[in-house]
């Protein structure tokens, strides 16, 4: 099974945390991260709180929708506030679409000590997330 996180590539990297934490459940599936406009280097804040808990994405790359032309995703999902409606017209197919909303931690909007913690949050909720779509939505159809 592959699955395309995609958000809009800024500076929160947030399909990078989400391709690294369903890749952790889900070592078998093909996770891919995406971003409208990819950005680089990686966050240092979201690169601490994926290390805090030994899931690094240093070595992951966030790519362009482009990159998967002509290819069939089984799950393409977008995160953020607005990619989901910047994704009309995508160069692949995909048999199924979700969308999670996770709050920029940029922007964070919860009153968070300081910017660690709001990836920190971001990373947990993601994690809760993640687990709930892993074992009650893609563990039965991989076994289909």
């Amino acid at each position: 099974m592959n699955i395309l996180f995609i958000c809009s590539g800024g500076a929160s990297c947030k399909s990078l945390i989400a391709q690294a934490i369903l890749q952790s459940i889900a070592p078998d599936f093909q996770v891919y991260a995406a971003g409208i406009r990819p950005a680089h280097p990686i966050n240092s804040a979201a690169r601490k709180a994926m290390e805090e808990v030994n899931l690094p994405i240093d070595s992951q790359e966030m790519k362009p929708p482009t990159a998967f032309e002509g290819e069939t995703i089984d799950y393409m999902i977008t995160l953020g506030e607005q990619t989901k409606e910047e994704y009309h017209h995508l160069p692949f197919q995909y048999k199924n679409k979700l969308h999670l909303t996770f709050a920029n931690p940029n922007r964070a909007e919860r009153p968070f000590v300081n910017q660690q913690d709001a990836y920190r949050h971001l990373r947990d909720e993601m994690k809760n997330e993640l687990n709930y779509f892993y074992h009650r939505i893609l563990k039965g159809k991989a076994a289909q």
